[in-house]
């Protein structure tokens, strides 16, 4: 018997771990320590009370924090011995923004689309996001301890990318861009960094 088939078998009368609810307390832990990073290291921004009633900032919570949501059951799937991952969830709110981003750079020249991107403020971007997302990754990689994920990389991959969406959903709160094309390319590319 193949080691491979020998996993499956095994892993195929599994129950809930009995630490489950370590489980849960690491990610939620992870998730509140991403904000706290993001709440220590810079503030909201100045118009938060005019913000959080427009529909772009709105949309930028809401796409971040549907992401980190959808993170989470592929997260607790990579846990299981040999589990196979179904990567169909987490791309809805991710086909969300591209779609968002495609419309929003519909008829402008370059020119303009280089200029939303503004380059100074993404790098800031791509500084601050990974580094929010590295308390909530140590919790997420302990929490995988706690299953038995037999393909460590790709349990390690997923990990950081849902930290990485956690993070970006707490650094869009400070961040004072909504444009869509802005967040698919600065955003996107700090988690998957």
């Amino acid at each position: 018997m193949e080691t491979h088939n020998l996993i499956k078998l095994l892993a195929k009368d599994t129950t809930a771990p009995r630490s489950g609810w370590l489980y849960a307390l690491l990610v939620l832990g992870g998730i509140m320590l991403a904000m706290l990073t993001m709440g220590l290291m810079l503030e909201p921004r100045e118009d938060i009370a005019y913000a959080i009633k427009q529909p772009a900032f709105q949309g930028k919570l809401s796409i971040f924090f549907l992401f980190g949501l959808c993170m989470l059951p592929m997260m607790a799937a990579t846990g299981k011995p040999a589990s196979k991952l179904r990567v169909v969830l987490p791309m809805l709110p991710l086909l969300w923004l591209l779609l968002a981003a495609s419309v929003h750079s519909l008829n402008r020249n370059w020119g303009s689309i280089a200029y939303e991107l503004e380059w100074t403020d993404g790098l800031w971007c791509f500084l601050f996001i990974p580094i929010i997302a590295l308390p909530a990754f140590d919790l997420f990689c302990r929490a995988l301890r706690l299953l038995a994920p037999t393909e460590l990389d790709h349990a390690g991959r997923i990990a950081g990318i849902a930290a990485g969406s956690w993070a970006a959903f707490a650094y869009s709160i400070a961040c004072t861009h909504d444009n869509p094309l802005y967040l698919t390319v600065w955003y996107l590319g700090a988690i998957l960094f």
